[in-house]
């Protein structure tokens, strides 16, 4: 079978320090509720309703993806800009938890999934997110958040490239991937609560 094997461990995402690259962190400004902001990310302060939004998918991979790539690539709320590195590590740590047989958290090997490198050229997990994240490799900002999302749609995709269309794998990374818009939502609202 092309299915990876979940594993049981789980790893934990440690907090990010700053470093002398790392830009000053202003006041927060206040969070922004307005539906009609001009803001574009401001969706993102509100969980809620993208959770409502999940609540109504169908189940599978390729409608969570859809509802994914809906909004395009990430961007900060603008009174989050300077936070990226806490947002990013909150929602790891958000994704974790919700990965439930371990899939993404660690590195495929060729063991658990022979042939993978065969089929995917570009592999991530999580843990290589996180080393991305702590090495400031994304950057800063909604920049950064944009490289981030590019980072996690590939995890994703990969996974969809290498496994069954149909089978316990593609369905966990489908259930997996319909909870991130609301995950990283859920990221920024914390991140926001933390700094006002």
């Amino acid at each position: 079978s092309k299915q990876r094997s979940a594993k049981k461990s789980r790893s934990t995402v440690s907090d990010a320090g700053g470093d002398a690259k790392t830009p000053p962190k202003p006041a927060v400004a206040p969070i922004v509720e307005d539906k009609d902001s001009s803001d574009p990310a401001a969706i993102y302060m509100r969980p809620a309703e993208l959770k409502s939004v999940r609540e109504k998918l169908e189940p599978g991979f390729q409608v969570a993806r859809k509802n994914f790539t809906k909004y395009g690539p990430w961007r900060l709320p603008t009174q989050l800009e300077p936070y990226f590195d806490d947002v990013a590590i909150t929602m790891l740590l958000k994704m974790n938890r919700n990965d439930k047989y371990s899939v993404f958290i660690e590195p495929v090997t060729d063991s658990e999934a022979p042939g993978y490198f065969d089929v995917v050229k570009r592999p991530i997990d999580m843990s290589m997110i996180r080393e991305n994240i702590h090495d400031k490799k994304y950057g800063f900002g909604s920049e950064a958040m944009a490289k981030l999302y590019s980072d996690i749609l590939l995890m994703f995709d990969n996974c969809a490239l290498y496994n069954d269309e149909e089978g316990e794998v593609i369905e966990e990374a489908g259930r997996l991937l319909s909870l991130v818009p609301e995950v990283y939502a859920a990221a920024c609202v914390s991140t926001y609560k933390k700094k006002k």
